[in-house]
């Protein structure tokens, strides 16, 4: 079915239009097809028949594919026989030969002699005329065989070959003729537009060219141009769905291929490097994107307009639409990307419209069309013209990295002032929103000019810290004045001031509380006289915000200060900002003692009735400090040489008895240590610990007084001297009595005195206690002291003083033992404490010698003698009599001639005897060290290097040089247990 279509009264359209439509004109699907058969048509001859080729089929889909993106029509590819338009190649065609049906008639060469194309539109007989087109033939498009096997995008074959065959077949004419159909003319068309530029049906290759020259254009279409579509949308309506690309679109091209992008998907290069196209779109949001172009751009987006890729004599990218074939010059096209006209049965719809561009780094020219767009120069120098609508220009830096300027012709000129410029200078009209990186602004808030604020003369502005000062209220001050100038009179202009940086040379946090008194220390005031003014601005900090920062470590404070204009007409204020620098430097401040964290006395005490002990009696504590300076590490020493030591009791004071060692050794025992995890706080922990035998001397309420200055030094000049007191207090200790001896002819009295008695040796270790003991029981008994007691071989009377009487019986003496009474007695302090020993008396008969000693060597006579050795350290040497040897530690023992006895107490300690004759000397031993004299040589004596050696329980020992214990053993009736 076709249908008359009339003139639009637009030359533009009308000049392409065959006078007739397929259906009824608007949407509808059309079937096309590849017959792979002649058979398949009605004709009276085909000669040399041959289907599509693969490429042939691909231009056709393409072409149909670009009139269906802009059109109503849709199209089914078919191979079922009758579809609306086929296409195929062959030699010759005859249709009919039947005039009455058709006027196009006969065998003939497709495109008539040479040969080309030839197409069939729709059309009907009108007023008694056959149409041009035999009915059976109308949609059918003939290709010379060989002629067009390589339609490649942008070639010949392609544009004058497919897509124009395919126009015909659409219901298109020649645009470069006039032509009569069903009585109306239709014109070609015009004579600027009658062009490829405009048109694939036109054989004028450019305006003015002979359409019967031929065609020698070395480039082509690559799409229906803006003619072509207005007129086929005229017929079947315009499209604006999907296929239309109603979304909002983003357009882009290669510079080096000519390929064009839909949202970054390549629609296929042209045969080569040039762009020649008619868009149309659907609608959305669309865009130009030439920000890959380094060429002058021209961009024009209103409707029918063209892009210019390169306005340069170099044309790049411009088609080549070749000559007049008579010498002339090459006619290069008028533009590269021409815009679809507006819809024709709809010229108010804006839809198709392109609303944004972006422009390349070259110097562009940018026109926007009726919509509100968005346009992009880029970089270069542009000239941008937002046309109607309201448009928004948009740079990629922040609003103040630009000047603009207002123009004597009204346009405005922005100038990037950035590094190289990367946006230009550009000149801009009918631009009602400027975009920039921080926010959309206005013309007026565009054309502000910010004040401008000079930097701060005396930056940075030192201060210094106030020196072994913590804690203080005093003010570090400062003034200074900054000015400003504004070209716009009339601003109304305020200051700021904001704290930015605080940096400290010595760490990375600065105290909050410092950062928080810094925040608001800088004040600031205006003052303004016609285009300039000054910024007054005051600093105050309390010194003690200053307490942290070391000797030579600095504190550098950072401010913006800022002068904002309030422009008139402005929802922005502009602003200028310069930065004030502080510069602190720091003082030591000293370090001090923290007493409520501290512990500085320390109180032991001697441990009460034992003496010698190596138990430590100890106490600590710690020495809490502080230092203001954060990045002071303080140490600690013991000040030796002011370290003292007192001695004393309720009334008395010893210390000068002290003697140097043990002062030294008093001060010794007190040590200190850091703690760990010390910085400039912390702790020193001390210790005083010592062994409890060098307290022995003290006496109960007596005390010993260590004061040890401990020195707390922060390396910057700044100590503290800290004194710890450690209190030690004495305890009872019992005196120590020591065994007496003595001895007498019996028959005689021996009377000896206090300062010979049996206190006279005995010794306290507590000193003040010495000399102040007296003896308390005799035999353990109390009574017994004063009064007379009896032993074996006499009687006692020991007095509480320490003197005693001896009074020895009358009767006979044993001969085969040495006689001798031993009494306990016991002694007291004047605190309690007791101690015990013994007092032995030797009797002997008349005209024996008796000598005693200690520490020296003792010799006896020619006759009897008794050599008494028990205060030990003696040498004891016997006569040529019988003599007895008493023993003690340390004695060495020789009887020398005659049979001697060798007499041994308790706790005798250690002798030797050099001449023991197992055949006349004997040897005598309290009955209390050995259980019986065979268990004595046989269990407790051993043969050494020395000699024969004895050894009691309590490791004293007999050394009989010489001897060996067999011997002794074999004589065990020398031995006697008494």
């Amino acid at each position: 079915m076709t249908q008359v279509v009339n003139l639009s009264g637009n030359q533009d359209i009308d000049g392409i239009l065959w006078g007739w439509e397929w259906g009824s004109g608007g949407a509808q699907d059309l079937t096309f097809s590849f017959p792979t058969s002649s058979a398949e048509y009605g004709y009276q001859e085909i000669d040399n028949f041959s289907a599509f080729t693969a490429a042939q089929q691909t231009a056709v889909r393409t072409a149909l594919a670009n009139v269906a993106s802009f059109t109503n029509l849709t199209f089914t590819e078919t191979t079922s026989a009758g579809a609306t338009l086929r296409y195929a190649n062959a030699d010759k065609i005859d249709y009919t030969d039947d005039s009455s049906i058709a006027q196009h008639t006969g065998l003939h060469v497709p495109g008539n002699a040479p040969g080309t194309a030839e197409a069939n539109p729709p059309e009907l007989g009108y007023n008694g005329n056959a149409p041009f087109s035999a009915m059976g033939a109308q949609g059918d498009a003939w290709f010379v065989t060989g002629g067009y096997t390589n339609p490649v995008l942008g070639s010949f074959q392609d544009a004058a070959g497919i897509m124009h065959e395919t126009g015909h077949n659409l219901g298109l004419k020649h645009g470069h003729v006039t032509q009569d159909g069903h009585g109306v003319t239709f014109p070609a068309l015009p004579a600027d537009h009658n062009s490829y530029e405009y048109s694939v049906m036109t054989y004028s290759q450019f305006p003015g060219d002979n359409a019967t020259n031929g065609d020698n254009a070395p480039d082509h279409p690559t799409t229906y141009m803006q003619d072509d579509i207005a007129a086929l949308q005229y017929m079947y309506g315009a499209n604006y769905g999907a296929t239309a690309h109603n979304g909002n679109t983003t357009y882009t091209w290669s510079p080096t291929t000519g390929e064009e992008f839909i949202d970054g998907v390549g629609q296929g290069a042209p045969q080569s490097n040039f762009v020649l196209m008619t868009l149309w779109d659907g609608g959305g949001t669309d865009t130009y994107d030439f920000s890959n172009y380094t060429t002058n751009l021209s961009i024009d987006l209103n409707p029918g307009a063209w892009t210019i890729l390169d306005t340069s004599a170099a044309h790049a990218q411009r088609a080549d639409l070749g000559n007049d074939g008579a010498g002339g010059a090459e006619y290069f096209a008028r533009g590269n990307i021409a815009n679809a006209l507006i819809d024709p049965n709809n010229p108010s719809e804006t839809a198709s419209l392109i609303e944004d561009a972006n422009g390349g780094s070259g110097n562009d020219t940018i026109v926007g069309n009726a919509a509100d767009n968005v346009l992009r120069g880029n970089g270069g120098n542009d000239t941008i013209d937002g046309g109607g609508g309201t448009n928004t220009v948009v740079y990629s830096g922040s609003r103040l990295q630009y000047i603009a300027t207002l123009l004597g012709s009204g346009a405005i000129q922005i100038a990037d002032q950035r590094g190289g410029s990367p946006d230009g200078t550009d000149t801009v009209t009918n631009i009602q929103k400027f975009q920039f990186a921080d926010g959309t602004f206005n013309e007026t808030e565009v054309l502000n000019r910010p004040p401008v604020l000079a930097p701060d003369p005396g930056s940075p502005h030192p201060l210094t810290e106030l020196a072994n000062t913590t804690n203080s209220s005093s003010l570090q001050e400062l003034l200074g004045t900054l000015t400003f100038t504004d070209a716009n009179v009339g601003d109304t202009h305020t200051a700021s001031a904001a704290f930015d940086t605080a940096t400290w040379s010595g760490g990375v946090t600065v105290p909050l509380a410092t950062q928080a008194a810094l925040a608001t220390a800088l004040t600031d005031s205006i003052g303004v006289d016609g285009t300039s003014g000054t910024l007054n601005w005051q600093f105050d900090l309390a010194d003690k915000n200053l307490d942290f920062l070391a000797a030579g470590e600095t504190l550098t404070v950072v401010y913006d200060v800022t002068v904002a204009d309030h422009h008139t007409g402005s929802s922005v204020s502009d602003t200028s900002t310069q930065q004030i620098t502080v510069v602190f430097t720091g003082t030591n401040d000293p370090v001090s003692v923290v007493p409520a964290l501290s512990n500085l006395t320390g109180t032991i005490g001697e441990l009460p009735g034992v003496t010698g002990s190596s138990t430590p009696d100890a106490t600590s504590g710690a020495i809490a400090f502080t230092d203001p300076d954060l990045n002071d590490r303080p140490t600690a020493t013991i000040d030796t040489a002011a370290e003292t030591v007192t001695w004393q009791d309720a009334t008395h004071d010893y210390t000068s008895e002290l003697t140097p060692t043990q002062i030294a050794s008093l001060e010794a025992a007190f040590t200190i240590m850091p703690e760990a995890g010390n910085t400039n706080a912390g702790k020193i922990d001390w210790s005083y610990s010592i062994v409890d035998k060098d307290l022995d001397f003290l006496s109960v309420g007596e005390s010993l007084t260590v004061t040890v200055p401990v020195v707390i030094d922060d390396a910057q000049g700044g100590a503290v001297t800290q004194d710890v007191v450690v209190t030690i207090n004495g305890a009872n200790d019992a005196p120590i009595a020591v065994a007496d001896s003595n001895g007498t002819a019996k028959k005689s009295t021996l009377s000896v005195d206090a300062s010979h008695g049996v206190l006279s040796n005995d010794t306290d270790p507590d000193i003040h206690d010495q000399g102040h003991s007296v003896v308390s029981a005799v035999d353990g008994v109390a009574g017994n002291v004063g009064h007379t007691i009896a032993g074996i071989y006499g009687s006692l009377t020991l007095n509480a003083d320490g003197s005693y009487v001896y009074v020895a019986n009358k009767g006979g003496l044993p001969s085969q033992i040495v006689a001798q009474d031993t009494f306990d007695y016991t002694i007291a302090d004047p605190h309690g404490a007791t101690a015990s020993s013994t007092l032995s008396i030797v009797v002997f008969n008349p005209g024996v010698d008796y000598q005693a000693g200690s520490h020296t060597t003792l010799n006896g006579g020619n006759g009897q003698d008794v050599l008494d050795g028990s205060a030990g350290h003696d040498i004891l040497i016997g006569g040529n009599g019988p003599d007895v040897l008493i023993g003690g530690d340390g004695d060495t023992l020789t009887g020398n001639n005659g049979p001697d006895t060798f007499l041994f107490r308790p706790h005798f300690g250690a002798n030797v005897i050099t001449d023991f004759d197992s055949h006349n000397d004997a040897v005598q031993l309290d009955k209390s060290i050995f259980s019986g004299v065979n268990d004595m040589l046989l269990n407790h004596t051993v043969d050494t290097a020395a000699g024969a050696v004895i050894t009691d329980a309590f490791g004293d020992t007999i050394t009989f040089a010489g001897i060996k214990a067999a011997e002794l053993q074999a004589h065990a009736g020398d031995f006697h247990l008494v």
